[in-house]
């Protein structure tokens, strides 16, 4: 679909409206300027807002043209938000849900600002990022020696090190630690490691898991050694501990780490860690959810996470044809079946309200609650 709006017919628009402008209508740019685009109300007499359409008003000319539509939206059921339907890059057309904050809309994940007009307590780029999933590792210090951690991954254990050796200092040293988990998909165990002394309260039991030490899952765990551009030194080492227990097992079930978890000390800082979740903390994530629920300084914040921690370690098998790949776990938790994680996923201590838009803000304004051990 086109329509005809174009960059100077959206700013005359715009600045008649002045202050009856709706939240969503403006001129709004994507992360690193992918897309700039108009969105405004499709009859603009009409008293109340029924919808609204995004148009394209620069873009990279080969997927996308200026005036063609990007997304509409119309009133959801949730005050302040709106659903539509978002053409992807190729055009696939996509469900979502949004809600304008200021000068930000979060879509799929991704801040959107602002840009026209621009006016009084919009969001700096700081606030911008505390507002949505984390996109890349920073840290950010809200208030005097408290810091948000985003970790947007457990896949990167290149960038994690890095992370730490930049900002370790500082996180180690912080009052109140905010980590953002938010839409973490996982990755390996090892990449948290450095995280977990700073929870740490007592002694904890963990519980493992048992690898079906079958020649192809052997093969499979081997194959990874191969793809070690991202590892780090830590990573390696485990997974060829892993490999090898694999070897001596082969052909029934190997089980792996159970065990109690004991650091050397309590660390006086922080003296209150907040663990920020949604749907979107999966795999490796979860697990360290678990973890930081063994942690009295400890309180998990947000929703439910993805719950597909039970059967992991997956991996990929082509089908011989080549146009099909089956992708399936090669390990079971020794949690189950008491203690399941999936499908439902881990609960958080504290569910942040659906309409809030600033989960950061709203967990900083919590009362700390000692959690029982």
């Amino acid at each position: 679909p086109r329509s005809d709006v174009t960059e100077g017919s959206a700013r005359e628009r715009l600045a008649r409206l002045g202050a009856r402008r709706h939240p969503l209508e403006g001129i709004w740019e994507a992360p690193a300027g992918a897309y700039r685009v108009a969105i405004l109300r499709d009859d603009a007499r009409a008293a109340t807002p029924a919808r609204f359409t995004m148009t394209v008003l620069r873009a990279d000319s080969a997927w996308w043209v200026p005036g063609q539509v990007k997304a509409t939206f119309v009133a959801d059921t949730a005050p302040g938000r709106w659903r539509g339907v978002l053409f992807l890059r190729d055009h696939t057309p996509d469900t979502i849900s949004v809600r304008p904050v200021r000068n930000l809309l979060a879509i799929r994940g991704q801040p959107w600002r602002r840009t026209v007009p621009q006016v009084e307590g919009d969001l700096d780029a700081t606030q911008v990022a505390l507002l949505v999933r984390p996109t890349a590792f920073a840290v950010h210090e809200p208030a005097p020696r408290t810091l948000v951690v985003q970790f947007p991954n457990f896949s990167d254990g290149r960038a994690i090190d890095s992370l730490w050796r930049v900002e370790g200092s500082r996180i180690r040293e912080a009052e109140r630690l905010v980590v953002d988990v938010r839409g973490n998909g996982g990755g390996s165990d090892a990449n948290y490691r450095q995280l977990l002394p700073l929870l740490y309260t007592g002694p904890y039991p963990s519980v493992g898991t048992r690898i079906l030490a079958t020649d192809d899952n052997i093969a499979a765990w081997r194959a990874l050694l191969a793809d070690s551009a991202r590892m780090t030194a830590v990573e390696l080492l485990s997974l060829r501990a892993m490999t090898n227990r694999l070897e001596r097992g082969r052909g029934g079930w190997v089980e792996i780490g159970d065990g109690t978890v004991r650091y050397p000390a309590v660390l006086e800082f922080p003296r209150r860690v907040d663990v920020v979740v949604d749907r979107g903390c999966a795999s490796s994530c979860e697990q360290f959810l678990l973890a930081a629920r063994q942690s009295a300084r400890t309180t998990l914040y947000g929703e439910r996470s993805a719950g597909v921690l039970d059967y992991a370690n997956v991996r990929s098998v082509p089908m011989p044809d080549g146009t099909l790949v089956l992708r399936l776990p090669t390990s079971r938790s020794r949690r189950l079946p008491a203690d399941p994680v999936d499908p439902d996923g881990i609960a958080p201590d504290v569910v942040v309200p659906p309409a809030e838009g600033d989960w950061i803000g709203w967990i900083l304004a919590q009362p700390f609650v000692p959690r029982k051990r």
